[in-house]
Order: C-alpha cells, then structure tokens, then sequence
C-alpha cells in the first residue's frame, strides 16, 4: 500500500493545567473533535491518532480514525518531545508502506479550519519546502517594541529596538508538515523552511483555562462549527 501523504494527531491523557484537555467539552463537543473533524474535510489519505489513552482511542475509532498503537508511557509525560513522538510513529509506518510527507495537527488549536490545512499542503508543494509551519504575523505583538536586554547581572543594559516586519510568531504550531526523511534524523525542521500564515485571533494553542474559553469564544462568534 502507499501512502502519499498521512496525517498525525498527537494526543496525549495529561495535562498539568486542564485535567482530560483533550476530552474536555469545546462547544459541545471534546476539544480533539474539531481536529479530527478538520482533517477527515481536507484532502488527506490516511489519518492517525498517537494516544497513551483508552478514552481517546475510543472516541478517535468511533469517529472513524486509525489508532495502530498505544503510545508507549515514556513518550506520553509532560517532557516528553513532540518529536520523539514523530520519530516512534515514523518507525511504526515502516511496516504499513510507502511515504515522503507527514502533516502533524495538535488537538489544542480548534481554530485550524479544514481550508488552513489543504493552503499549508499547497504552500508546501508550490514553495517545494522541507518543512512548513504555521504562524502569525508578528505585527500584531505591539509588545515586541517593548523589548529590553539584560546583561548577566540581570540589569538592563539596553532597550531593543525590533522591527516587527522581520518577525513571525510560531502558533503552536497549529499546523506543521515535514519530510519524513527530516523527522528520521531528528528535527521537523529541515533545509528550506517556509511559513504558512493565519491570523492571530485564530492562532491560539491552549495551555490554560483561560485561552480555552477565549478560543470557545471565537470558535462561537465565528460560527466554526458549521
């Protein structure tokens, strides 16, 4: 069988801030719905849940996705690197069958739309990247001007005068595609690395109750769950 291009959503039991974060109920429905529900509307082959858990396994094949595996414990704690768990789902698909790209969709930005994917895919085929990554515009941080340089001591040593327009800000990231190739050796990062923007407002990865219930509050007030 070969895979052209595959989908992973890393989606893990704890969370230090949001007890079941990815279970917990997002406009009627758990947070990591309106990821899978993003994924199954864009043109992808194959889509993936990496879990530590029972409960999202279940919910994941009721809604119809793969979940090959049970994430191993050490690759499911609070330290544990995004890339790592690239790097064990890669070796798993040795034995499925053939690939090149892998588009990684973190459960905790509900905002990514179904049409942000498919654009980041087309970015990446146009710009022929190695990597693509979601951001924002940093123009939008009016505290970037703000900026001070502390020496060793910790005392200022001088205000930092930044350019906003030379700047992104990485979303999560929200979306993020790579080369499998690039993720074997050890980086989603590879040579050529090319931004996909989306607008702040849109862009938020949730951490804390807080930017749930303001990403709620977006999510509402523009009707995203049509």
């Amino acid at each position: 069988m070969q895979i052209k291009r595959l989908l992973i959503i890393p989606a893990r039991s704890g969370s230090k801030r949001i007890k079941n974060k990815n279970l917990k109920l997002f406009n009627n429905h758990p947070l990591i719905y309106w990821t899978i529900k993003a994924a199954k509307e864009c043109s992808i082959n194959d889509i993936f849940i990496s879990t530590d858990s029972e409960e999202i396994k279940k919910f994941s094949l009721l809604n119809g996705i793969n979940v090959p595996f049970k994430r191993p414990k050490k690759l499911s704690a609070d330290n544990s690197l995004m890339i790592d768990v690239a790097k064990h789902f890669c070796k798993w698909l040795e034995n499925y069958g053939q690939f090149k790209n892998l588009i990684l969709l973190q459960p905790t930005s509900p905002l990514r739309t179904w049409k942000d994917i498919n654009d980041a895919v087309k970015i990446f085929k146009k710009k022929k990247a190695d990597t693509v990554v979601s951001a924002y515009d940093s123009k939008e941080l009016k505290e970037l001007t703000k900026l001070m340089q502390i020496d060793k001591t910790g005392d200022i040593q001088n205000f930092t005068d930044i350019n906003p327009k030379n700047f992104l800000v990485r979303n999560g990231p929200s979306i993020l595609i790579s080369k499998i190739q690039t993720i074997k050796s050890g980086s989603f990062y590879g040579r050529k690395i090319v931004p996909f923007l989306m607008k702040k407002e849109f862009s938020i990865d949730i951490d804390n109750i807080d930017e749930f219930e303001i990403s709620e509050m977006v999510h509402k007030k523009f009707k995203m769950d049509d």
